[in-house]
């Protein structure tokens, strides 16, 4: 199954993209904007039951500050 969650920040969305298979979760996030903070992250991937580790992959669509401004603190903690 593949569900697609809006993330909500002070300027603009991010999207959160997980794939499910089984046990198997990958996710996708797609940009990283100011409102898309790693405790915010955190606490989406516990109420959709997902491990930091599923996150394989940040797409940032373009290199704008609203765009890109959390994506390597996210990785950090994903990693």
């Amino acid at each position: 199954m593949i569900q697609i969650q809006p993330i909500r920040g002070a300027f603009g969305f991010s999207h959160l993209i997980t794939e499910t298979h089984g046990a198997d979760t990958r996710a996708i996030l797609i940009d990283a904007c100011p409102g898309c903070t790693p405790r915010k992250l955190s606490a989406l991937f516990g109420k959709l039951g997902i491990r930091p580790g599923d996150l394989c992959a940040i797409q940032l669509t373009h290199a704008h500050f609203d765009h890109c401004v959390n994506a390597a603190d996210i990785r950090r903690g994903a990693a």
